[in-house]
């Protein structure tokens, strides 16, 4: 894969979230602009979200690194109410996080091993391909 530069790689982590977001039922919308706090909005059955996409690639200390904080607004911290989750994807083996975003709130950045069954602070482990939370379904993939 060719190097990304950051934007590059925003909107391909977006586009993958959204076509994940496809395969597995759900409805996507796109704000148009980039100003709105959220990057997409997604809605199955009687569950809409307002979602924030990261997109990382493998750093020479052999993680994944997820600023949480960008754009024009870096300075602002967003409210519950403007983001339901982060979706972390990292490009390109396409491992996802899916967070509450109460979860990361306050936080600087996330970031876990690039290899996960390696990872020795299993903190964010749970949120592996924790598609059901967005269906009040647990911790688990629910395609």
């Amino acid at each position: 894969m060719a190097t990304l530069h950051n934007k590059q790689l925003g909107s391909v982590g977006e586009t993958i979230v959204t076509t994940e977001l496809l395969k597995r039922g759900w409805v996507v919308s796109t704000p148009e602009g980039d100003y709105a706090p959220y990057d997409r909005i997604a809605t199955k059955d009687t569950f809409t979200h307002k979602i924030q996409v990261k997109s990382a690639t493998h750093n020479t200390n052999g993680t994944y690194k997820w600023t949480l904080k960008g754009g024009q607004k870096k300075q602002k911290e967003h409210s519950l109410d403007d983001i339901s989750y982060y979706i972390f994807v990292a490009v390109p083996v396409m491992l996802f996080l899916i967070v509450p975003y109460d979860m990361i709130k306050g936080l600087q950045s996330v970031s876990i091993p690039s290899d996960p069954k390696k990872n020795k602070n299993p903190k964010y482990s749970m949120y592996l391909n924790a598609w059901g939370l967005m269906e009040n379904k647990g911790y688990k993939d629910t395609i």
